[in-house]
């Protein structure tokens, strides 16, 4: 059962909101009036410099700072709409549960956006391309993963423009509101945000789930000699970039304190003289780079895991060609190793 009531969820009157004319008026004025407050304590400052202490300009400061405090208001306003509409609770998962809960609000945005061009030009079901194209439309920075893959963006959205749908259907309720590819999609997407751990739908992982609905995109990769994986090792790659910069404000978090090493592993560890001048230890190199996420190669990594875990062979040989990512999988064992989330035998080991 495909139970998706876009317009009954509380990110939809999010969606609203932050596009109406109330917040958007209240955003202006905030940075209005944080500019008119500069203006008038500068102004109190080089009148206060050219006469001396005086009182002749206080009127100036009084006028600076309650411009400046009605800014503030206006800035807890806008982060309150943020906080509390844009990031609302997610339901638990049961057979009944209205999918269009998990939306984040920039997918949610890129929906509404194909919502309001579907019932303008009356077309029905809404299907996975125009969906896609608005959620290019509206999230920029999927644009990035694009051209990561080295892909033509604006072709990619002209042959997404030119299989939107021209046919008008009168009886749009009869024939459903969501196409079947439409509702394939959110189900894929759902899916994905779960084994990612994400609490919402993100656009990453809506833009993985239509891509892989959408036969237009499917012919696009396949002319680029491209691969679902490698647009889903972009859209990793991506989201990991996003999260480190979120986690790099957390200094004082333990994943953040791992990545800098520590003093007392390396003096429990014995001198290997001969080993360190004849080979590289991956360890002290991935500590020295920051202990970057390799993306992609699970499956590889957990063989390599579980080889060297064996208490009988444990000794690993990688072949293959350069650039294949043999490089990768080593330092994503050692990253792993370091931080201790591999086999207990693997774990802090040099």
């Amino acid at each position: 059962m495909f139970n998706f009531d876009f317009q009954k969820t509380g990110i939809f009157k999010a969606t609203r909101i932050s596009s109406g004319l109330a917040i958007s008026a209240i955003s202006l004025f905030k940075i209005v009036f944080l500019i008119v407050s500069i203006c008038f304590v500068l102004l109190f400052i080089f009148g206060s410099l050219g006469t001396g202490p005086s009182n002749e300009y206080n009127f100036l400061l009084g006028f600076g700072l309650v411009f400046f405090g009605i800014s503030i208001v206006c800035f807890l306003i806008v982060s309150f709409v943020k906080n509390k509409l844009f990031y609302p609770d997610v339901p638990e998962m049961t057979p009944v549960v209205n999918l269009a809960e998990f939306l984040s609000i920039d997918t949610a945005r890129a929906l509404d956006s194909t919502i309001r061009f579907s019932k303008r030009k009356n077309i029905f079901p809404i299907g996975a391309t125009a969906f896609l194209y608005f959620l290019l439309k509206e999230n920029p920075k999927l644009n990035f993963i694009l051209l990561r893959l080295l892909l033509d963006i604006k072709s990619l959205e002209h042959k997404l423009e030119e299989n939107l749908p021209v046919q008008k259907v009168q009886d749009a309720f009869s024939r459903g509101i969501y196409s079947l590819k439409f509702e394939q999609a959110i189900k894929d997407a759902l899916e994905i945000s779960q084994a990612k751990k994400h609490k919402y739908i993100e656009p990453g992982d809506m833009f993985l789930a239509l891509a892989k609905n959408e036969p237009v995109v499917g012919a696009f990769l396949l002319d680029a000699d491209l691969r679902p994986d490698d647009v889903r090792n972009s859209v990793l790659w991506w989201e990991e970039g996003e999260e480190i910069k979120k986690q790099k404000k957390r200094f004082w978090d333990y994943d953040n304190l791992s990545r800098k090493g520590s003093i007392g592993r390396s003096w429990s560890s014995s001198y290997t003289i001969t080993l360190d001048e004849y080979s590289i230890d991956y360890n002290q190199l991935v500590l020295s780079e920051g202990m970057q996420t390799v993306i992609g190669y699970e499956k590889e990594i957990e063989q390599v895991e579980r080889i060297l875990s064996s208490p009988e062979v444990n000794n690993v040989l990688l072949v293959g060609e350069p650039g294949v990512g043999i490089e990768n999988i080593i330092k994503a064992v050692a990253i792993k190793s370091n931080k201790g989330q591999s086999y207990l035998a693997v774990n802090k080991e040099q």
